[in-house]
């Protein structure tokens, strides 16, 4: 299949996906080199940013591509996309701490830890922002850049408007 197949929000769920995935991968791979179990958690923050960016990235497109698709929507769904998907493996560990927690201490069935565990994971997602590194910079700068370069090279679909 060419290009033509495709939807620009299929391209640019995939490429984010793909590219989220591997900067992240390298990212924690670098930062928790030296680590016994370092294969297995570069593994588990992988699939955690492949899932989530492919989730976060089709709705963001399809949300802000709804009537009409340009350079700036293009750009406002990747950096949207980068906002949402930078903070979200932070979110998803705190929220595995604080579920455990909860449920180690004996609250009854797994509701009450799970919506108990959202807002500490929420502020430890949040965090990722008050600590803004370089590299999450480049991701959200990288991300932008893709919206926009799949609205200029990925031709509309025919059931695209």
């Amino acid at each position: 299949m060419t290009v033509n197949h495709y939807s620009r929000r299929a391209a640019f769920t995939g490429a984010a996906t793909i590219l989220a995935t591997l900067f992240g991968a390298a990212m924690a791979a670098y930062q928790l080199r030296g680590q016994s179990d370092l294969v297995l958690d570069v593994v588990k923050i992988a699939a955690v940013l492949a899932i989530g960016t492919a989730c976060v990235s089709y709705a963001v497109w399809g949300l802000i591509h709804r009537k009409a698709s340009n350079y700036l929507r293009g750009g406002l769904a990747g950096l949207l996309t980068s906002l949402l998907v930078i903070p979200l493996p932070n979110f998803v560990s705190a929220f595995k701490t604080e579920f455990l927690k909860g449920i180690k201490t004996g609250e009854a069935g797994f509701l009450i830890p799970a919506f108990d565990a959202v807002l500490p994971a929420v502020k430890t997602g949040l965090l990722t922002f008050v600590v803004l590194t370089k590299v999450s910079l480049v991701a959200v700068i990288a991300c932008l850049c893709l919206g926009v370069i799949v609205v200029r090279c990925v031709p509309l679909a025919q059931d695209e408007t």
